[in-house]
Parts: C-alpha cells; sequence; structure tokens
C-alpha cells in the first residue's frame, strides 16, 4: 500500500515510516508459526515481535500495509500449551492481542484466524479473571500497558536492586505481594481499559451476551476507580493510588467509549506533546533527567491519543502533536521509541537498577516499529477517518487544514484492491 498527500514535508516522513516498517520486517518461528516466517518486530533494537507491539502495530497500519505479515505477526506471539491456546507475552496486559486481532479480521476475510483468536483470547481471560481479577476493586491487577519498567510507577514499586522490570517487584516483596496470580497488586487505568475491549471484541465477534456483562461491570469499576472530580487517575491498590495523568489510559478510555470527552478539558501536556505519565517521579528527577516510563514522550501514546481528540472535535491538539512528530522525524530521519518532554530529542531515561550510586542511563530505541505506525495511524485513522465496514471501507475526512488531498493507493480490502483518493 502507497500513501501520498499534498504535503511534501509530510510524504516525506510517510517515506521514513515506510522505511522503519520495512526494515524491521524479519523472518521469525515462534508461537504458531511452524516455519520461519515474515513478521514485522518491535524495531531494530529488539529480536523478536512483543504482544502488545504486535497488536498495537496491526491496528496502526500492519494489517492495511500487508496482510501476510500482519496475521504472522499475531500468530507468532501466541503459545499453545496442555490447557489449549493462549496469548503469550508479558501476562498483565496480554489481552491487547485483541485489539490488532479484530482489527486484521474487520480488513481481511479469515475464518481460521477468527476461530484461533476467539480461543486463544476466552481462554487467556478466563485464566486472568481466576488469577488476576480483584473482587475488591472488581478490576484486573497488573501493571500499565507498555510500561515494564519499575520508572513507570511511585517509589512503593521501585526496586532497588537487580532489575528494572516491574516483574522483579514481587520477588524482591513477597511479603507484599498478593497472594493469587503473579503478585502485584496495582490496578491500572489503560490495562484494565484493554480487558474491557477484549471482551468487547469476543462479545462482536461471537455475540455471546455474557462477555458484554463483564465488560460493562469492568466499565463501571474503572469509573468508580479512577474518575476522581471529572479526571482520570492512573493506579489504586493496597499500597495507595497515584492520580498522575496516564496518557495511553485517557487515549484508550477515550477510544473504547468508557471515559468522557470532557476529560480532554482537563488534560495536561508538554512543550512535544502528551507524555506517558504526566510527571516522573521524585526519585528521577537528576538535573535534566526523568524516569524512562514517566515524564517522557512515547510517541505511540501520542498517536492514540491524537487521533482521539480529533474526533471529539479538538482538531488544535491533534495539530499540535501530529507537526510535533513531524518535525522530530524530518529532523532524525528516523522513528525513534522514546523522546525527552522538554527538548524533544531522542533520550531513553534512567531507571533501576542503581549501580554505584546512579541510576542505570538507557537509550531510546532506533526505528521503532510503533511509533512508524502510529504516524500513518494518525493520517489513516485520524485525518482520514477510516473505519472497517463489512463489505466496503468507510472515510470520514477530517480536514484540520494542513492538507488538500490524501491518495491512498493498493488498498487491499476483504478480498478487494482499491486506489482511493481523498
Amino acid at each position: 500500500m502507497k500513501v501520498t498527500t499534498s504535503s511534501g514535508r509530510i510524504n516525506k516522513a510517510i517515506e521514513i515510516a515506510a522505511n522503519d516498517i520495512r526494515i524491521n520486517i524479519k523472518d521469525f518461528r515462534s508461537g504458531l508459526l511452524k516455519e520461519k516466517r515474515p513478521v514485522l518486530l518491535a524495531g531494530a533494537d529488539y529480536d523478536r515481535p512483543w504482544t502488545r507491539d504486535a497488536s498495537i502495530n496491526t491496528y496502526n497500519y500492519l494489517a492495511l500495509y500487508d496482510r501476510e505479515i500482519a496475521r504472522n505477526t499475531l500468530l507468532a506471539v501466541l503459545e499453545i500449551t496442555q490447557e489449549g491456546l493462549f496469548i503469550g507475552g508479558q501476562y498483565w496486559d496480554c489481552v491487547i492481542w485483541a485489539l490488532g486481532a479484530e482489527r486484521y479480521l474487520d480488513i481481511h476475510k479469515d475464518e481460521e484466524l477468527a476461530a484461533i483468536a476467539i480461543e486463544a483470547l476466552s481462554n487467556t481471560l478466563l485464566r486472568m479473571e481466576k488469577e488476576e481479577y480483584s473482587e475488591d476493586y472488581g478490576l484486573f491487577r497488573g501493571a500499565a500497558v507498555y510500561g515494564d519498567g519499575v520508572s513507570a510507577y511511585p517509589d512503593e514499586y521501585s526496586l532497588p536492586g537487580n532489575s528494572g522490570c516491574i516483574l522483579g517487584w514481587p520477588g524482591e516483596n513477597p511479603e507484599r505481594a498478593h497472594g493469587t496470580g503473579y503478585g502485584i497488586p496495582m490496578h491500572v487505568l489503560s490495562t484494565n481499559c484493554a480487558y474491557f475491549n477484549a471482551y468487547m471484541m469476543l462479545f462482536r465477534k461471537t455475540g455471546t451476551g455474557i462477555y458484554k456483562k463483564k465488560a460493562e461491570s469492568l466499565k463501571k469499576s474503572i469509573i468508580t476507580n479512577f474518575m476522581n472530580e471529572g479526571k482520570p487517575g492512573y493506579l489504586v491498590g493496597k499500597y495507595g493510588s497515584c492520580n498522575e495523568q496516564e496518557g495511553l489510559g485517557i487515549a484508550f478510555g477515550l477510544m473504547f467509549g468508557i471515559l468522557p470527552k470532557s476529560i480532554l478539558d482537563e488534560a495536561v501536556t508538554t512543550d512535544h506533546g502528551i507524555a506517558c505519565v504526566s510527571s516522573t517521579f521524585d526519585r528521577y528527577k537528576k538535573g535534566n533527567d526523568i524516569g524512562r516510563h514517566s515524564g517522557t514522550i512515547w510517541s505511540f501514546i501520542n498517536s492514540f491519543y491524537a487521533i482521539e481528540t480529533l474526533k471529539a472535535g479538538r482538531k488544535d491538539i491533534f495539530r499540535y502533536e501530529f507537526n510535533l512528530l513531524t518535525d522530530k522525524v524530518l529532523r532524525d530521519g528516523q522513528f525513534y521509541e522514546i523522546y525527552h518532554p522538554v527538548t524533544g530529542l531522542p533520550y531513553g531515561g534512567i531507571q533501576e537498577p542503581i549501580k554505584e550510586g546512579e541510576y542505570s542511563r538507557l537509550k531510546s530505541c532506533e526505528h521503532q516499529a510503533w511509533s512508524a505506525t502510529g504516524y500513518m495511524s494518525m493520517i489513516i485513522n485520524g485525518i482520514s477517518g477510516f473505519v472497517p465496514g463489512k463489505d466496503k471501507p468507510v472515510f470520514s475526512i477530517d480536514k484540520t487544514g494542513d492538507l488538500d488531498y490524501i491518495n491512498i493507493e493498493n488498498l487491499i480490502y476483504r478480498g478487494s484492491r482499491l486506489d482511493i483518493s481523498l
């Protein structure tokens, strides 16, 4: 598929996105792939597909870009066990796989993958209900979507030992870990929004009412636990709450129809767009340094957020986010994983473990796929207003004042090859 616009600057950024996607397509064997097949890796600094990246990339653009690669990437992160078929990856947000799988199935006729998706997702949800569902909160325990680093969390969850990954917390805090499941006792907005969408995906694909009922119950719990005077919080749990703004939580809450559009009136931003978490935690405030997963700019989050602001009629916010990322990409000649919220430069942040009295300094990974597909999503799903329909795609063009036209060539949709001029 080829996308061109009336803007030379944007066309150049599109070329860079296409290159970053192309160089991350590698032959890989894992999951349900019995032999090496082309998949989209998370980025140039990654050696395999990650579940959340696979899903987000497929949703953003990959399902339109190449059917085979999208399908392979989704299958590569599934697992076959003696108990059946499950979604692999880091346990707490693995159900986000539903987001990419549903987008793929809405674009391509594929009864085999539909059956696989229903089995894997239903099995995974049953396991998570048993191991991670909290009756006290009506929410699922676990870390934030994308937030595998401890720099995403308050001091109660810091790990001064040898691990920078939140997965190490129960091992270092056995007396504080939850007694069932993996043991991380927090409940996070973005992750519970992902669970809501997983239930709704199963309801939409099977028509089974129990999934809708569970989704509605979870939605009520999300609103009860996270909304405070019109503002959504970040996490709640037995060791306290955090009311920092979670960028992806807001985006998903709007995207899935859980949170009201009015929350945008109170949204906090930076000189370089909405941050993953609105402020870094005090332990990371070292001169110009901040935590890797708090206060920094992860542009795939900005992409989701920008599209939802456009749907809400806030073209000003969309232009701000879109133009900032365009400028960065043209400056750098590639899509990085993370940027500094003040300088706008590629920046990996600091995080545990502490060595010789200092936090570890991390890099901003290069040629990051979900940053590139996120940019394409802002054009296709945002400005073009793409919505998959049963028989043909729907485009609800939202004129932002920046483009005269968008041309989409060689779009494969439900067996048809389309050229579209908007």
